[in-house]
């Protein structure tokens, strides 16, 4: 089994017991270029990272896939994916895509690359129950619209957003679980959340700094006492010696 681009033959090959189809690096930038791909009905693993891809498209027929490698594309939309209900791994890291969409169908998936694109808000997955290994970093994600049914994941990226930097600010020594349930709950519960631990910090701030402003003003004071005692000695001395004077002059 093989396809044809500009005049030059791709087979398939078996790697790792899967059925294997690499076009990586071949300057694709229509996958409807790609002649006979519409056939391979057992393919499992298509890999059409790094090209010029601008669309996905003509992927209906390919019913088996399990593989599905995108990245390093210039997709700008996820959408042709509904009929893929086989795939585990998805990879769409390092393309344009601005929405999570067109995923609802893909309830087999395990593995979805998103991270490198321009993401706003997180959603859209909350059918993917089984996913396992999520990775977000590097978009623009500021607000979670919905992450439910996310039990089974374990893997999760999720740095290098305005979001995750807001919430590591404000919730220091949080840990890749906490993030995951964190990030589960609603934005109405985040802000909350991220108020009542600023007004709880200023709290403690304000109390830490008038608690040291108090110490401050102590030390001071015994300071001056100290310097008063050490006055009046040294006056009582020079009295002493002032009267011992006129005694012995009398």
């Amino acid at each position: 089994m093989s396809v044809d681009f500009k005049g030059k033959e791709y087979r398939i090959k078996k790697k790792g017991g899967l059925l294997t189809l690499n076009l990586s690096w071949k300057e694709i930038m229509n996958i409807s270029e790609i002649k006979g791909l519409e056939s391979l009905n057992e393919l499992q693993v298509l890999n059409l990272s790094y090209n010029s891809i601008f669309e996905i498209e003509g992927l209906e027929t390919l019913k088996n896939l399990v593989e599905l490698h995108l990245d390093s594309n210039r997709i700008v939309e996820i959408k042709g994916l509904e009929a893929l209900k086989k795939l585990k791994f998805l990879n769409l890291a390092a393309n344009s895509i601005t929405e999570i969409e067109g995923l609802d169908t893909l309830t087999n998936l395990e593995k979805l690359h998103l991270e490198s694109n321009n993401i706003e808000i997180i959603k859209g997955l909350d059918t993917l129950e089984n996913l396992r290994t999520l990775r977000l970093e590097g978009n623009m994600i500021a607000k979670v619209e919905s992450f439910q049914n996310k039990e089974n994941l374990t893997h999760f990226l999720f740095d290098k957003n305005p979001l995750y930097d807001r919430i590591k600010r404000v919730f220091r020594g949080m840990t890749p679980q906490n993030l995951k349930e964190f990030i589960q709950k609603s934005n109405e519960e985040i802000e909350e959340e991220e108020k009542l631990i600023t007004k709880t910090a200023r709290y403690q701030y304000n109390t830490s700094t008038s608690s040291g402003c108090c110490n401050t003003c102590l030390v001071i004071l015994c300071i001056i006492i100290v310097a008063i005692t050490a006055i009046i000695l040294f006056v009582l001395g020079l009295l002493d010696d002032v009267i011992l004077g006129i005694l012995e002059n009398l």
